[in-house]
């Protein structure tokens, strides 16, 4: 709304804080060899938030936040594209968000694998997951319809590219879930395999 009255020429406030953030985590940076671009992680989060819905947002890190300079629960919602590896603290941090209310999006298959020195956080990783399951799939962009639940009840169907198109055309594995008994499917594939899922956290 700001945007379009923006365009029209009006004056606007501009919000102060933003309400939404895409989180990024330097430690699962740092993981990448040199040659590859993790802007391709990225991008496609960006894109959701910024062009397709026009959102107020801005990036926080892994690193920030253990430092003290952002904290997670001041947001309503966070997309996490990219969180493979992950400290002790920022987990915590992050987790006390969600348990306060944040709404965390991960589109990262991996997030939570693993701490710095390789061991897997399974405490966490249970409170967030619970006992599903990710599979890849053999095809690098599917279509998804949205199931009539939670909050898209009133939504009607919305359809999407899994992934997203992105400004530079990248393109990566598509992902299906096996959800347990606390998870509701949000979006199906063409197939009817589920492409994503929520679920209340530490169920």
């Amino acid at each position: 709304e700001t945007t379009k009255n923006l365009h029209r020429g009006f004056k606007v406030k501009i919000p102060e804080k933003a309400t939404m953030a895409i989180y990024l985590s330097e430690l699962s940076q740092m993981s990448i060899p040199g040659d590859w671009d993790w802007g391709g992680f990225i991008e496609p989060a960006f894109c959701f938030l910024g062009p397709n819905l026009k959102a107020d947002f801005q990036f926080i890190s892994d690193f920030s936040v253990e430092r003290g300079y952002f904290n997670p629960a001041g947001y309503r919602l966070i997309v996490a594209p990219f969180l493979q590896f992950t400290s002790k603290k920022s987990a915590q941090t992050l987790l006390d968000a969600v348990s306060n209310g944040t709404t965390l999006l991960i589109s990262d298959p991996e997030a939570f694998s693993y701490l710095p020195d390789g061991t897997i956080p399974q405490e966490q990783r249970r409170l967030l997951f619970g006992e599903v399951k990710v599979e890849p799939t053999t095809r690098q962009m599917q279509q998804a319809s949205s199931e009539a639940v939670d909050f898209l009840k009133t939504c009607g169907n919305i359809k999407l590219k899994v992934p997203p198109p992105t400004l530079m055309n990248l393109l990566g594995k598509t992902f299906k879930f096996i959800p347990d008994k606390d998870s509701q499917v949000l979006m199906r594939y063409e197939n009817g395999a589920p492409a994503a899922i929520i679920r209340k956290y530490g169920k």
